[in-house]
């Protein structure tokens, strides 16, 4: 028996993501870094993609060489909070109804963020006292929406760099949920 598969690639309507979503209004902090590709908005200080790239062609660890690209934008990203606020304060964590999954999640915003661009998310996962994951997410889709509230977006990311026990810690929050979904039923 040949299996139905619908235009979008899913078969008999079901989502085939690689991984399983759940639904759940939990705290996030949301800032963003930068675009992915630069685009000439760099600090005039040191410019650091040419001293990578000779650090790679004389084969340093890659892993090596992608900590110190984000520790890169991560200092510039903060230079540059403390150059536009006088208080020079992070964004405080706040409720976001949010689908997630290991591989990303979807949040909505007021703020418009652009494909590509680079989010640092600092993410909440209860029980509180909560586990807080550290991650980088890729925007990888942008939906606008009216919520009867004015414009809104729909940001979808995809995580970068999540390590093992990062996809762990998410990936058994995942499972309690869905085993409280089920109960619940």
């Amino acid at each position: 028996m040949a299996d139905d598969f619908t235009i979008d690639g899913s078969q008999d309507g079901f989502d085939k993501r690689e991984d399983f979503r759940v639904d759940d209004t939990i705290p996030i902090t949301v800032s963003p870094l930068g675009k992915k590709k630069s685009e000439g908005n760099r600090p005039p200080f040191i410019d650091i993609i040419p001293v990578l790239r000779r650090l790679k062609a004389k084969n340093v660890d890659t892993d090596m060489l992608l900590l110190v690209k984000v520790l890169d934008e991560k200092l510039n990203f903060i230079i540059n909070q403390f150059e536009s606020s006088s208080e020079g304060t992070a964004p405080a964590a706040r409720l976001h109804d949010l689908n997630i999954s290991a591989g990303g999640l979807s949040f909505s915003s007021k703020e418009c963020f652009e494909l590509g661009e680079v989010l640092s998310l600092t993410i909440g996962l209860p029980p509180k006292p909560y586990t807080n994951i550290n991650v980088l997410g890729e925007v990888a889709r942008v939906d606008e929406t009216n919520d009867g509230e004015g414009k809104s977006f729909n940001i979808g990311l995809k995580f970068m760099h999540l390590d093992a026990e990062e996809r762990q810690d998410i990936t058994k929050y995942l499972f309690d949920v869905q085993r409280k979904q089920v109960k619940a039923k």
